[in-house]
């Protein structure tokens, strides 16, 4: 099984998400590429993370679960808008500002982005109407969003 893959100096933008099925792999190397995926932060965490972060994606295709709590992210990635079939979203304590774009996935009835920097959500949870629980404590916002008043699902 593959535990070593280096791939340095070459022009990579995306680590395919398939990597993440990868379980045997403890080393991978890919200094010198233009990685956009995943994240820079990510990335920079070593290659536990990033395959943790990897196979969260892989799995979330079947699973229809996005868990990615506690890595220190600040914006999310456009990839995971991708994720059509997902339901139940958990990015508690990083470090986001705002929703997007997990306001495109149309599907979610769970989402905990507790323990963020979230300040106003409002014009971001609009869409997501299907939501049934919805975990923004121990953030920052100041006003209870008037959005919520149409998600008549939440419980």
């Amino acid at each position: 099984a593959l535990r070593t893959l280096v791939v340095s100096h070459n022009q990579i933008t995306v680590i395919p998400r398939a990597l993440g099925k990868c379980h045997s792999l403890s080393a991978l190397v890919v200094d010198g590429n233009r990685i956009v995926s995943p994240p820079p932060l990510i990335l920079a965490m070593g290659t536990r993370s990033v395959m943790f972060y990897l196979q969260q994606l892989c799995d979330a295709e079947g699973t229809g679960v996005i868990h990615l709590p506690g890595l220190e992210l600040t914006e999310l990635p456009m990839e995971l808008a991708e994720l059509s079939r997902v339901t139940s979203v958990d990015v508690s304590r990083n470090k986001l500002t705002t929703v997007r774009p997990l306001n495109l996935l149309s599907r979610v009835t769970s989402l905990n982005m507790s323990q963020n920097r979230l300040k106003d959500v409002d014009s971001d949870l609009r869409d997501m109407l299907l939501l049934e629980e919805l975990d923004l404590s121990k953030n920052r916002i100041v006003h209870l969003v008037s959005s919520v008043r149409n998600m008549t699902s939440l419980r």
